[in-house]
């Protein structure tokens, strides 16, 4: 996943992700904020992660609206790396999961094997 910070972006734009160019800067909105970034990834991808982090911080300015913008983008950068140990703690537990059951299944197999022997 490639990103660089843009020129900035059109401020006519009124969508919250706009292709500017076909070598692929996108803007998109967080918070109020317009940020240009050059990417590989498509315009639905990025729309969909710019949503999923100003939801975050809306749900944390809600929540604390007494805090500072940078204060709840730093608890947004913190709220998401949680979430993606968390993901990976659980994707590492399900990959030991399918382990597990491979290994008694070629077990079982081999049972079966050796008795058709």
């Amino acid at each position: 996943m490639g990103w660089q910070e843009s020129k900035e972006p059109n401020p006519a734009a009124s969508q919250t992700t706009t292709r500017e160019s076909q070598a692929g800067s996108v803007s998109v909105e967080i918070g109020g904020k317009r940020l240009a970034l050059k990417t590989d990834r498509e315009d639905a991808h990025i729309e969909r992660l710019a949503t999923y982090v100003d939801d975050k911080l809306e749900t944390l300015r809600r929540s604390a609206p007494s805090v500072a913008h940078d204060k709840l983008l730093m608890m947004v950068s913190m709220t998401l790396a949680e979430e993606l140990f968390e993901a990976r703690q659980e994707l590492e537990r399900l990959r030991s999961s399918v382990r597990e059951r491979v290994d008694r299944c070629l077990t079982a197999i081999d049972e079966a094997e050796s008795e058709l022997v």
